[in-house]
């Protein structure tokens, strides 16, 4: 059989489709490094200058993968759509499955950082907590609607500190820097050329993460769907238990002598029913005691109804 030189080439091109896009969200963005302060310069944005602040939603993990929702257009979305239908389903359960569908919003800023301005203008993404500060500073009249004039505004330190104790991720905080100064120093010999960057040159941030079509998340939906419910399938088949042998003979002879004769079917809490054991010592089937019966772990039970749930509300939201 001959090599299959084409699909090689196109997996190859897939890999450096992805390298390129992860370079290209590199250099547009920027984060800060935990117990390492930085300083930065919010900057008037080039596409909106009334206003820095940039709200995107992101689908985080579906599939793999991280999707720019087109929902943070109020374009339509059928994760947003399926999360919407199980929000309205009434059950605790349901809404908290659809709570979980839903974008996560990240907001971002265009900055520049003190000592790497010849990068120029980068994207500071942050969550609701660094948010509020910011909004909370850019409100405040003593900066007299400033805080980001190019000319008479001020810089603003950010210290990210790792997380201790019950924290999940690092704790951010700002501080706005004590005097005002210029975003871009006029005595530096390259100052004409780092105010361009700034106000003509700024990278398009919808060019650093593309908006996802609907069919695209419609696919990937369905693949995420499926793949949970066949692992929270053999989830359950692993937490199975049945009878030993000797537990169902020694049921079989003491219900043949106290017990009239019951035909019963054991079987796990899945799909396809389990084979009956072979009984040679009594003459019909009987019933295994309770306290021996087929068990599944509460949380692959509760899994597989999430996922069903889940798989159900999608059937219904593209055959409606």
């Amino acid at each position: 059989m001959a090599l299959n030189v084409d699909a090689i080439k196109a997996r190859l091109a897939s890999f450096d489709k992805k390298d390129k896009k992860s370079s290209r969200i590199k250099d547009a963005t920027w984060k800060p490094e935990v117990d390492k302060p930085s300083v930065v310069r919010i900057v008037p944005y080039q596409q909106n200058p009334e206003n820095p602040f940039i709200e995107l939603k992101f689908h985080y993990g579906l599939n793999g993968r991280t999707f720019l929702s087109p929902a943070s257009f109020n374009q339509p979305d059928p994760v947003v759509e399926l999360s919407d239908r199980l929000k309205k389903q009434g059950d605790k359960d349901s809404w908290q499955i659809g709570r979980g569908l839903e974008p996560k919003m990240r907001t971002f800023v265009p900055v520049i950082v003190r000592g790497e301005e010849e990068k120029g203008v980068r994207f500071w993404g942050f969550g609701i907590t660094v948010y509020k500060q910011l909004m909370a500073a850019m409100a405040d009249p003593d900066y007299d609607n400033k805080l980001i004039d190019l000319n008479e505004g001020w810089d603003i330190k950010v210290e990210c500190k790792e997380a201790v104790g019950e924290k999940k991720y690092p704790e951010t905080t700002i501080r706005v820097g004590p005097k005002q100064r210029p975003a871009i120093d006029p005595g530096s010999p390259k100052a004409k050329e780092l105010l361009d960057l700034i106000t003509n040159k700024q990278p398009n941030i919808l060019e650093v993460y593309s908006v996802a079509t609907y069919e695209d998340l419609a696919k990937n939906l369905e693949e995420y769907l499926k793949k949970g419910k066949e692992g929270q399938e053999e989830e359950a088949d692993e937490n199975v238990k049945l009878p030993s042998e000797e537990q169902q003979e020694a049921a079989a002879a003491q219900a043949a002598v106290t017990a009239p004769v019951i035909v019963v079917e054991v079987k796990a809490p899945v799909e396809k029913p389990v084979e009956k054991p072979a009984e040679k010592e009594a003459e019909k089937p009987v019933e295994a005691p309770k306290a021996e019966a087929a068990a599944v772990s509460p949380t692959a039970a509760k899994a597989a109804g999430n996922v069903a749930d889940l798989t159900r509300a999608f059937d219904n939201l593209f055959n409606s």
